[in-house]
């Protein structure tokens, strides 16, 4: 069976991908509003991003940097309260 090629996503691009980046920045700790529209500040997000997890900083969503957005991300527990 052949291999898929990964297009990689940047500024200009747009649709159910694009909003999923979105939605899984926002998921790492990103202040951007989700959206279906790759723009600038998209860019300026995955750039961090892509620093803060040792990726190549290119401002576009490539191969590496779409499986470690799409990597599950930690549990958070919430603290139990202290009782007297």
């Amino acid at each position: 069976m052949p291999t898929m090629k990964f297009k990689p996503f940047k500024i200009g691009d747009s649709g159910k991908d694009v909003a999923k980046i979105a939605m899984m920045l926002k998921k790492h700790g990103s202040t951007i509003k989700p959206t279906n529209k790759y723009h600038i500040g998209m860019d300026s997000a995955v750039r961090k991003f892509q620093k803060n997890h040792n990726l190549p900083v290119t401002g576009v969503v490539d191969k590496k940097t779409w499986d470690k957005l799409m990597m599950p991300l930690p549990v958070q527990r919430k603290a139990k309260k202290a009782t007297k």
